[in-house]
């Protein structure tokens, strides 16, 4: 099983776990290749996610003789959905499951080695560590529920801002203040890591005495600090979603996250669905299933998307 990444730090999670998922699921090895740029698994985890004893130098099947050992492509049909690809009869010696993969569904199975497996490196986990042993001193027996609140990019390239291709959608501040009601069941702290922290600060939600602010530090810190604390309120993309899942307790997410209406959320199926029978040659399907993105034990929260 061959993956090449692509993407950023929370696309290459994806891809990583989801691989390793379809590996064991078949009784296959796992390998892994792309540029390592950016920040990426390699950045902040101890080991290696390069490479692996899967690593045969083929050629796709397309470019050898009939019988030769070859990689075969199947492709996913969305990028957050999951699907049984037809691996099990393969005649090939490889596979390669091309796209983002970005489903639970794929390593569910296989949850506590991944956990075990993302240890942070220890320059990385000592910041983080840093970050919040003040609050946990001061603060008590509290739990602390890291906010992630992305900006950036997303101020602009959302479903909601006019003109856009995309299909994430910007919350609005009355999702972070549902959020943290609901996380307020509990004796909690707010830790709100950004990368736009002058913008939370001025949010009356993130001046309340029950908040911290963090100022802002680099994106493998900062993705530390929110896996390091107890429950999670995330708010659009994959570097959230990963850093929720990493708590290990309670995460809220925005329900509206995917503008499931925009015509990019629905394709064609791709080929080996057409040829195996399981969809229909002319029927879109959705590329966005939420049972198979968002764990049931996470909680949506309702709120209107933010004024782009």
């Amino acid at each position: 099983m061959h993956k090449t990444y692509h993407g950023r730090l929370g696309n290459r999670l994806f891809q990583w776990a989801s691989t390793l998922g379809l590996a064991a699921r078949h009784n296959a090895t796992a390998c892994f290749g792309g540029i390592r740029t950016g920040t990426n698994p390699e950045t902040l985890f101890v080991g290696s996610f390069y490479g692996g004893p899967g690593c045969p130098s083929l050629r796709p099947c397309a470019m050898v003789t009939k019988g030769k050992r070859c990689w075969r492509l199947f492709a996913e049909q969305g990028s957050n959905r999951h699907d049984e690809l037809p691996l099990d009869s393969s005649p090939y010696t490889g596979i390669v499951p091309p796209g983002f993969l970005q489903s639970f569904r794929y390593f569910e199975r296989i949850t506590p080695l991944l956990r075990k497996r993302l240890r942070f490196k220890d320059k990385i986990q000592d910041a983080a560590s840093q970050a919040l042993y003040r609050l946990r001193k001061e603060r008590g027996q509290v739990s602390l529920v890291g906010v992630h609140v992305r900006r950036g990019d997303k101020t602009r390239d959302v479903s909601n801002a006019p003109g856009s291709r995309t299909i994430l959608v910007m919350p609005s501040s009355a999702y972070f203040q549902e959020a943290m009601s609901w996380h307020r069941q509990r004796n909690v702290h707010f830790v709100v890591v950004s990368d736009d922290p002058s913008w939370c600060k001025e949010q009356s939600m993130f001046q309340a005495r029950d908040v911290t602010v963090l100022e802002y530090r680099p994106a493998a810190e900062a993705f530390a600090v929110l896996a390091n604390c107890d429950h999670a309120i995330i708010s659009i993309g994959t570097f959230g979603w990963w850093a929720g899942w990493l708590t290990g307790g309670a995460v809220t997410y925005f329900a509206e996250e995917f503008n499931l209406t925009h015509p990019l959320s629905w394709a064609r199926p791709v080929g080996w669905r057409r040829r195996s029978g399981l969809a229909a040659n002319h029927t879109y399907e959705p590329v966005i299933r939420l049972a198979d993105y968002y764990p049931s034990r996470w909680i949506p929260i309702l709120a209107p998307p933010a004024t782009v």
